[in-house]
């Protein structure tokens, strides 16, 4: 069973999940894939975003109005921090990815194999852009 919940916690975790991919995932899917207890709903459309643009006693009294337990709003906010820790691995990959793509630059690439160094005007060189065909140099 989850501990108390306090608001500070709620917040934290909310403010954490809003740019989370798995927003708009059934809560009780999200549950399933957890190793804690199941979510009480499982209509599909309860889902993070229906929870997270309000406050803690809004949301004490959503959960209570639907007729769930009085540990609800615990078990809402390990179902979030769970698939939040599997969610930023994912975050971190994607950075990672975007930061290769960037630095990932034939010409730099072909300057470094040819021992030429990477502030060596271009202009003075035979090397062609990839995307430029007949040319024979391009002009930066």
């Amino acid at each position: 069973m989850p501990s108390p919940t306090t608001a500070q916690e709620w917040d934290t975790v909310r403010t954490a999940f809003a740019s989370s991919i798995l927003m708009d995932t059934a809560l009780s899917s999200l549950a399933e894939n957890l190793d804690g207890p199941p979510w009480p709903g499982s209509d599909k459309q309860e889902t993070p975003s229906h929870y997270i643009d309000h406050d803690y006693d809004e949301v004490v009294m959503a959960l209570t109005l639907k007729g769930y337990a009085d540990d609800a709003i615990g078990n809402l906010v390990e179902i979030l921090r769970e698939t939040l820790a599997f969610d930023d691995p994912f975050g971190d990959m994607v950075e990672q990815s975007e930061a290769s793509t960037e630095s990932a630059n034939p010409i730099l690439d072909n300057l470094k194999k040819l021992d030429i160094p990477s502030d060596f005007p271009i202009k003075f060189t035979s090397l062609r852009h990839p995307d430029v065909r007949g040319k024979r140099m391009i002009s930066m």
